[in-house]
């Protein structure tokens, strides 16, 4: 029971900081943050490495080797991995939504000063594509 106990509420952690938490800190804008089915599912992939890692330390603390917990969870991951790179359930505008966000996100990383002026101008060229591209993807959600 001390092993579910933990799987649980590690697995529920790290899916909530990858759903909410790192969104919002990585964003540029907090109303480009969306929840979408491709941020469902590196949560979800997010969260079964960690359960696999509680297992495995688990395993390490009280000397015992749980084939049957690595096995579902590496079928789970694998399961996941596989949904996410087909893009499975992911219709459009959950793609769009996706993007928006990733590109606010370049655009914060991007908003940086350099010393280097070929950098500043190749970072002022990002801003504005990407900009550009969060506005016209608004035009469609």
């Amino acid at each position: 029971m001390y092993l579910t106990h933990n799987i649980f509420y590690m697995f529920l952690f790290t899916f909530l900081v990858n759903m909410v938490i790192l969104p919002i800190i990585i964003s540029g804008s907090f109303k480009d943050v969306s929840i979408n089915m491709n941020k469902i599912y590196i949560s979800i992939i997010a969260g079964l490495l960690m359960v696999i890692s509680q297992v495995y330390s688990f395993d390490l603390l009280h000397g015992t080797t749980s084939k049957t917990d690595y096995f579902i969870y590496a079928f789970l991951l694998i399961v996941y991995i596989y949904i996410y790179r087909s893009q499975l359930f992911v219709d459009d505008i959950t793609y769009l939504k996706d993007l928006k966000e990733k590109n606010s996100a370049a655009i914060l990383i991007s908003s940086r000063k350099s010393k280097n002026k070929k950098i500043n101008t190749f970072s002022n060229y990002i801003i504005t594509t990407l900009q550009k591209e969060i506005d016209f993807i608004n035009k469609f959600i």
